[in-house]
């Protein structure tokens, strides 16, 4: 990721935030079946692209730079559409359809972050935010929600209900988010032995699950290898 522009790593971290942080599981629902919800969803991530507007008015990319942003809301809105379309007729693709949704998202800004302007914007490679903090922002972004949600979707089937009541809604997607910051921070401290240590005390306050539920067992064994695979997946691709 260090190849790529300090522009591209904002937009970046502005796209996820849009579409996961700042996107409600009403909103998320509903813009498949209402153009008033994906207007909201849209407005959204317009709001949060006021920051890369005033950088190109600092350095003089002004053009450029509103008319990448104008395509990046543009294509978001059309991409959401024909996935909204395709998603009511073939429900059962939903993990293709993210995957690609995403993907198409990414490619846009890429294609002219990267390959059409990449000259023009090279301009903005020294802000006053320092590089380091901006992957670190993208990292801690892509490893709470958008990892949540495509473990969500991906292992969907495998999904069953914990036999504790008492567990609170979303607690397991928090504790996965946490796991995974930690592995985070303990792969850039070169600690990999001590990540082992989060997931062993997982375990020991799931044990009584994992003993009694084969299911459960199963489940949160998938749920703990992809919370690693995920983590060691982004931290190397941000450090390449």
């Amino acid at each position: 990721m260090n190849m790529l522009s300090d522009i591209t790593i904002i937009l970046l971290i502005i796209h996820f935030l849009g579409d996961f942080q700042l996107q409600s599981q009403e909103i998320s629902d509903m813009k498949l079946k209402s153009k008033k919800h994906l207007t909201k969803h849209i407005l959204t991530h317009a709001a949060l692209l006021i920051l890369p507007v005033i950088l190109f008015i600092k350095y003089n990319t002004v053009v450029i730079g509103l008319l990448t942003i104008l395509i990046i809301v543009v294509s978001h809105y059309l991409i959401d559409i024909i996935k909204s379309k395709i998603s009511i007729k073939n429900s059962r693709q939903e993990l293709k359809l993210f995957l690609v949704d995403q993907f198409l998202h990414i490619f846009v800004i890429l294609l002219f972050t990267e390959i059409l302007f990449k000259k023009q914007f090279f301009v903005i490679s020294k802000l006053i935010i320092d590089r380091t903090i901006l992957n670190w922002i993208l990292i801690l972004v892509l490893v709470t929600k958008p990892a949540n949600i495509l473990f969500k979707i991906g292992f969907k089937k495998y999904n069953i209900k914990s036999v504790d009541t008492e567990t609170e809604i979303g607690a397991g997607a928090l504790i996965g988010s946490l796991e995974r910051i930690l592995s985070i921070i303990f792969l850039s401290m070169g600690q990999v032995s001590a990540i082992g240590l989060i997931y062993t005390a997982k375990s020991i306050a799931r044990f009584k699950e994992i003993e009694e539920n084969k299911r459960f067992a199963e489940y949160y064994l998938i749920g703990t290898l992809y919370s690693i695979l995920y983590a060691i997946i982004v931290f190397y691709l941000m450090i390449i």
